[in-house]
């Protein structure tokens, strides 16, 4: 199956994945973007399009690989051409929004979806070398569509994945929790090591084996497992000290909700709780 690519946003994630499908010999053929990258288009042999409507014209699959808050805007000027779209698949590749944000395009004959790589999307060549066994997640009304992602996907090496409107919102926030939130707790452990007396090198490299460790017995043992440190030993005192050492009281209380939110796996470990649990339960 001929498949011919077209990108609407060319920031990482539209640069990133028309690579991909470039570099296996899937077509690109058509870009868009609010700024002219005619450099890109060399790279691929494509044409570097004056609007989105080109883009559709010159393509079979069309991504609209730009910001959440911009795919309505899109939809709305694609919408605005009335042009039939008969044949053409159009996806955003959003976490957050479903299908439903590309439904006027159903007016002009269009099929619609969601194809959601399930990995952060640094630099293209960072995330190019991940790609592979990664899965994306799709959601859409089409069968045509789960077609054409199946191919696709495929082509890279990545999982297909399917999940129906109504739970891309948990979805979504399960990946914010693994993925945004864990560079956040790295950000508070960064702080609280500023204020000791080791130097940068050495600040990294504690926290790059730790994350790197912890990863690893995530995926070989599960979470349950994986989990060390003072609340799986049930050591209340040490919980006790790091709670008045903690330098506001935002920290304190985060501590003491992601301690709270331990519990279960406490619980399948066998720790005995009742000394953490008076503890854990005293707000500041």
């Amino acid at each position: 199956m001929m498949i011919r690519l077209g990108f609407i946003g060319l920031g990482k994630v539209g640069t990133t994945l028309a690579m991909a499908w470039h570099q296996v010999g899937v077509p690109v053929v058509s870009l868009y973007s609010r700024h002219e990258e005619l450099s890109r288009a060399k790279q691929f042999n494509a044409c570097w399009c004056t609007d989105p409507a080109q883009v559709v014209d010159k393509a079979d699959v069309i991504f609209l690989t730009v910001t959440d808050s911009a795919i309505a805007q899109v939809t709305e000027q694609l919408v605005a051409t009335r042009a039939d779209l008969t044949d053409k698949i159009i996806l955003h590749c959003s976490g957050a929004h479903t299908s439903a944000v590309l439904c006027p395009l159903m007016e002009l004959q269009a099929q619609i979806g969601s194809l959601h790589p399930s990995l952060p999307f640094a630099e293209p060549s960072l995330t190019l070398p991940k790609l592979e066994g990664s899965v994306f997640v799709l959601e859409t009304p089409f069968p045509a569509v789960v077609e054409v992602c199946q191919t696709l996907c495929g082509r890279l090496g990545v999982q297909l994945a399917y999940i129906e409107a109504s739970m891309k919102p948990l979805y979504h926030v399960a990946l914010v929790y693994a993925s945004n939130y864990t560079v956040t707790l790295y950000s508070i452990a960064e702080r609280l090591l500023e204020q000791l007396d080791f130097n940068q090198s050495e600040r990294s490299q504690i926290l790059k084996t730790l994350l790197d460790a912890t990863v690893q017995n995530i995926l070989q043992h599960g979470a349950t497992h994986a989990l060390t440190g003072p609340l799986v030993r049930g050591d209340a005192n040490t919980v006790e000290a790091h709670l008045e050492i903690l330098p506001t009281h935002s920290l304190h209380e985060l501590y003491r909700l992601l301690a709270l939110e331990t519990f279960p796996l406490l619980m399948k470990r066998g720790t005995d709780t009742s000394s953490l649990a008076p503890v854990l339960t005293r707000r500041s």
